[in-house]
């Protein structure tokens, strides 16, 4: 193999596998001048990498023109073992987007381009220019070779046989496969290879590399679709065996009508799985895709390095991330209503303080010759909204007393206030807010089983509180196992944040009284899957990132969100609203237990009293 790089523009072309062979008869052809044309004119300024026949001398040669000595280029000799040329290259010289591939072929190129795609080392170049000189190979021919099948952008130059007209230009539309009318009169069938042009100096890039999927044709795409993905992808009425409907149904459809294409899916995978890798293979809808069965899957999938190794991921349409739903603790018990006003600490504060003022109180000679009753009895009094029978006579004790009855009115303004807000609405414990409150609680989790990369991540998390998570997980198959767990109140429910609060909603649990946390594990924008190196996935891409741009994506959305809960998506997280309803016995429950114990306290004393005076 031949090496020359250039330092400047550290150039590669992803070059296509030409034959050179130039007979006799075919020598007029002025390869070197056209090659000269083409690298200074459209490949101007372009990373080169050229696969040529090292033996072949004239072809070496031409590199010494004027013309073409300075152009930065990688040579690649076609005689080389492709599979071990391709194992030393970097990742920028095999799939560079910016690097065109340009190959002269020889009679033997098929062995290396074939050699470079058996060794799964990841060459496919974006732009591949096949030169052949020779006319001796059909176009269809050259252009059909399963190692070019990957290929985004793929042309081939060569002369039109027993002709001085200039050298034409050919390109694969791999779904170009029906009938088109000419003139409004006859019918002719448009092959998948095709002349685009002629070669002429001054071709743009665009006259040699043309596009080669303007539309699918009507291609019938198969998609590994699991019709259980509220809200994106599901079956239409919830029964099995209708029509999907979901945000997904909406954008494909979107898409088909521009791209010209139609679409079948799976109502689930074989295996029940989403997509995992066990034993080296993967699962479930992406080992569908993976072994070539499926084309894509459109089902709630994040970026994930393990998974772009083996996959081309779409550009993201939406973000999101895997929520964990709790039952909402009961109320509290109504018969507390009456000390629910003031926290602990408030209490014992009062009680310090009223004991302080009464000790104050008496230090300062009590009420007026002691005939207003005990000192606490008194003072007690602004507590109560009491009257007071007279006031005290030194203006020392005036001005105490007044500081403590200004005092007293804003604790039992404040507890009267509080007061009628928990008689009318229940008072409930303090709620989990964060991961890592849920970390250190006693809360288990639990999950369905489905093949999804959360449970193993969490096990093996570096972040001590997703580990705490991954150790209390608890799996099962089915969400009919899973749901009671978290009805119970002992466990936490994990699983994509979407699907939750619609689950809990219409499943037949009744877990409407439930709250998510805000925070999400593993917040990932979300993308559709693809066979590795699919060359029309750009098109995709295309048409998914105009319709998030419009809007569209999160309108579909919120739409099919309110189609499935019956309201908008903001009224399903905040929860049903509650109806006025008169106070009854049980929200009074604290007045009369209270009135029960002060007239036992009452009678207790009498009791006492009576006792004292009989002794």
């Amino acid at each position: 193999m031949l090496a020359l790089t250039a330092a400047a523009r550290a150039a590669v072309i992803v070059g296509a596998t030409v034959g050179l062979l130039i007979p006799q008869k075919d020598s007029s052809w002025p390869l070197g001048s056209v090659l000269e044309e083409i690298v200074a004119g459209p490949l101007l300024g372009w990373p080169l990498v050229v696969y040529m026949d090292s033996h072949y001398g004239p072809a070496t040669s031409l590199w010494a023109r004027s013309g073409l000595s300075e152009v930065p280029r990688v040579l690649v000799d076609l005689t080389a073992e492709g599979a071990e040329w391709c194992e030393r290259q970097t990742e920028a010289a095999l799939r560079a987007e910016d690097t065109v591939h340009l190959v002269l072929l020889n009679r033997d190129w098929t062995g290396f381009f074939r050699q470079v795609a058996a060794a799964g080392c990841g060459w496919r170049p974006s732009y591949l220019l096949l030169v052949d000189a020779t006319s001796g190979v059909s176009p269809a021919n050259l252009l059909r070779e399963e190692a070019f099948s990957r290929v985004v952008h793929l042309a081939l130059l060569r002369p039109l046989p027993q002709s001085s007209a200039p050298p034409a230009v050919y390109s694969l539309f791999p779904y170009a496969r029906f009938i088109s009318k000419v003139f409004h009169l006859s019918y002719i069938f448009l092959g998948q290879v095709r002349r685009t042009g002629s070669w002429r100096a001054g071709t743009p890039l665009h006259g040699l590399f043309a596009d080669r999927f303007p539309n699918f044709e009507g291609c019938e795409f198969h998609l590994a679709t699991w019709l259980d993905d509220h809200p994106y992808l599901y079956p239409e009425d919830d029964i099995i065996g209708n029509d999907p409907d979901g945000l997904q149904v909406e954008v494909l459809n979107a898409l088909g009508h521009v791209l010209n294409f139609t679409y079948t899916m799976t109502q689930q995978p074989p295996d029940d799985n989403w997509g995992t890798i066990e034993n080296g293979s993967w699962t479930g809808m992406l080992g569908m895709v993976h072994r070539g069965e499926k084309d894509f899957t459109v089902n709630f999938f994040g970026y994930t390095l393990e998974k772009m190794q083996d996959f081309d991921a779409s550009s993201s349409y939406w973000m999101e991330g895997f929520g964990l739903t709790l039952r909402a603790p009961p109320p509290l018990p109504r018969w507390r209503a009456a000390y629910y006003p003031f926290r602990i600490t408030v209490w014992l504060c009062g009680a310090g303080a009223f004991m302080l003022v009464v000790a104050l109180w008496g230090v300062q000679g009590g009420c007026s010759g002691g005939k207003s009753g005990p000192g606490w009895l008194y003072l007690l009094r602004p507590l109560l909204n009491s009257s007071l029978p007279r006031l005290p006579t030194s203006l020392g004790l005036r001005v105490f007393f007044a500081t403590w009855s200004l005092s007293a009115y804003i604790l039992t303004t404040a507890y009267t206030a509080n007061l009628i807000a928990f008689l009318t609405v229940p008072a409930f414990p303090p709620r989990l807010k964060t991961i890592e409150d849920l970390a250190q609680s006693s809360f288990r989790v639990t999950m369905s089983d489905y093949g999804e990369f959360v449970p193993e991540a969490l096990r093996s998390s570096p972040n001590e509180n997703y580990l705490s998570l991954g150790r209390k997980l608890d799996l099962f198959y089915e969400y009919n196992r899973v749901l009671p767990h978290m009805k119970r109140g002992t466990h936490a429910f994990l699983e994509s944040y979407a699907y939750s609060s619609i689950l809990l909603v219409l499943s037949d649990y009744d877990l409407r009284e439930t709250y998510m946390l805000k925070e999400q594990l593993y917040p990932a924008h979300l993308c559709w899957y693809f066979r590795k190196d699919s060359p029309w996935k750009h098109k995709i891409d295309e048409g998914l990132t105009r319709l998030v741009e419009a809007g569209l994506v999160e309108e579909w959305l919120k739409i099919k969100t309110s189609d499935l809960v019956g309201r908008g998506r903001e009224a399903v997280e905040v929860g049903k609203g509650r109806k006025d309803s008169p106070l009854s016995l049980q929200h009074l429950q604290a007045a009369f237990l209270l009135l029960l114990l002060l007239s036992a306290i009452s009678v207790l004393v009498f009791v006492i009293e009576v006792l004292l005076r009989c002794c």
